[in-house]
């Protein structure tokens, strides 16, 4: 996951404005998830972008989720977009290149929005994890 991530971070940074959302975003927080794909939101410009950056590796839209499908270096990656991206990110470095976590709170109300129960549970114990570490 950390090396696509990468990568992918490195074609995006600068090109368009995004988030990395999901199970990998709890992953790399500590969370003990499965990470089946990457999830990225951004704005629908930013999707355009994507799609064109990486053109070869498009699948398919997913019409119920309204998002688009990528495989890129052996990895599914689901790109969604919003409205707008107010959020200031959390920033990871990962192989060099900074990645933006969408925060954990705006995360936890995007999962109340999606109706994702399991993935709020997460959020919640990941946030009390930090808590007992301070």
């Amino acid at each position: 996951m950390k090396p696509t991530l990468s990568k992918i971070a490195g074609k995006l940074n600068g090109n368009i404005k995004w988030y990395l959302v999901g199970s990998a975003n709890l992953s790399l927080r500590g969370a003990e998830v499965d990470v089946r794909d990457l999830d990225i939101l951004t704005d629908e410009a930013g999707a355009q972008k994507f799609r064109e950056i990486f053109q070869s590796e498009f699948r398919h839209i997913d019409g119920l989720k309204q998002s688009q499908i990528y495989e890129i270096y052996t990895f599914l990656v689901e790109v969604f977009s919003a409205n707008q991206l107010n959020v200031t990110p959390n920033i990871m470095e990962i192989g060099g290149q900074k990645i933006p976590l969408m925060p954990l709170k705006e995360l936890k109300v995007l999962y109340e929005k999606k109706g994702t129960s399991n993935r709020q549970k997460d959020i919640e114990e990941l946030q009390e994890s930090i808590r007992s570490i301070r």
